[in-house]
């Protein structure tokens, strides 16, 4: 990092080029955080962490027995070390609660007064983030696996919602009714995700093996079907085309949603273009995957290349999108890991799973060396020359009283 500084200093690289470097480096060299970890209060196994994207503060997290829970991340100890601890929770089995398990939490994308919440009650959960209670509940034909909100600035803010219902349900924020039914799965619809850069686009994967494009402002038909083996993917929503060979637990828009990722229970994730509508056929090799319900990946975000964290058993395995090489594999976890989320503000990465844990993975090794190294006791013997060492001075012992009684 010091010579990249360096040349950035001597403008021998740009401040663009520089910080490229880095978030690329950091996001490569990940490991399990010596110095920061999150305070163990799940109660069941977790399925959906995020961050808030303004000032990265606040975590929240879901669980199978329907608790929320919202983390402090912010490290105001003065120590390197740190325990970020929960600041509120919604117990189980009370009046805002889900009575089921809460299947995926998110921040609103533009400020954070409010957050959505949902699950396998049929219920949709828009929370006051300042009261900490539901000002909104709205109620869907089937069980809720994952809901997405828009990171477009739009005029209405539209909640996509995925449930075991076939059609693609859009509820509108504002007032809370749905607005459109977007139907082209033949069965319950597993994931789903708002384009990176057009309010417009969604993508859709099921438990029919489809995996579809929608442009809503057309909701007639779907905009692609992908097809793995690249028949028929483009305005052919007729035929049923498909993209894995079981479950889409997963889609992620890429590369300002020029490219889609997918992952199913196939074992397979796969990478598609969607200006050709094709499979790009990049082997990421067999990823286990036996869940049939949503699994949270994520990707780094302004690294060249790129890369994506995918659970899979007890692991978050790092690959480089664009060759599918294995860059890295995150071992820590006691159990299957089933959400993972990359902050691009801090660059850290936090996993959650069955074992009821939230891991934190950094790149702060040089960090924690050299605060073990402040730790250590200074010795008084002779140094490496010959001569004696000074004693070190304790800066509190000046600021007593010395002064005995007597005098």
């Amino acid at each position: 990092m010091f010579r990249s500084l360096e040349n950035a200093r001597a403008g021998v690289v740009s401040p663009n080029a520089f910080r490229t470097i880095e978030i690329t480096k950091r996001s490569y060299n990940l490991q399990l955080s010596q110095l920061r970890d999150i305070e163990s209060v799940h109660t069941a196994l977790i399925n959906s962490i995020q961050v808030d994207n303004k000032i990265g503060r606040y975590m929240l997290s879901g669980c199978a027995d329907g608790t929320i829970y919202i983390h402090d991340l912010f490290n105001l100890s003065g120590s390197p070390s740190h325990t970020c601890k929960a600041v509120w929770r919604e117990k189980k089995a009370t009046v805002n609660s889900h009575n089921a398990s809460v299947e995926t939490v998110q921040w609103y994308p533009f400020d954070m007064g409010l957050f959505v919440t949902s699950g396998l009650d049929k219920i949709l959960k828009i929370w006051d983030a300042n009261t900490l209670q539901p000002c909104s509940k709205i109620s869907a034909k089937g069980q809720i696996y994952q809901h997405h909100m828009s990171p477009v600035p739009a005029k209405n803010c539209v909640i996509a919602v995925a449930s075991s219902d076939h059609n693609v349900v859009l509820f509108d924020l504002r007032i809370g009714n749905c607005t459109q039914e977007l139907r082209g799965h033949s069965n319950a619809v597993i994931s789903c995700e708002w384009s990176s850069n057009d309010e417009h686009i969604l993508a859709t994967g099921g438990s029919d093996s489809r995996l579809l494009v929608w442009d809503i402002r057309s909701a007639k038909h779907c905009l692609l079907s992908l097809d793995i083996e690249n028949k028929n993917a483009v305005l052919d929503h007729k035929k049923a085309n498909r993209a894995h060979d079981g479950y889409i637990s997963s889609v992620k828009f890429i590369d300002n949603s020029t490219s889609l990722l997918s992952f199913g229970t196939d074992n397979k994730l796969r990478l598609w273009n969607l200006v050709s509508g094709k499979n790009q056929e990049v082997d990421y090799g067999n990823i286990k995957n036996n869940r049939k319900k949503k699994i949270q990946i994520d990707v780094s975000q302004n690294s060249n290349p790129s890369v994506v964290y995918v659970p899979s058993d007890g692991n978050i395995l790092i690959f480089e999108i664009k060759t599918g090489d294995l860059v890295n594999t995150l071992t820590g976890h006691y159990n299957k890991t089933n959400c993972c989320y990359f902050d691009p503000i801090y660059l850290y990465l936090y996993s959650g799973g069955y074992d009821q844990t939230i891991l934190v993975w950094s790149d702060d090794n040089v960090q924690y060396v050299g605060y073990t190294d402040s730790k250590k006791p200074v010795s008084s013997s002779k140094s490496k020359f010959g001569r004696p060492q000074k004693p070190v001075v304790d800066p509190e012992s000046l600021l007593e009283d010395a002064w005995s009684d007597e005098d």
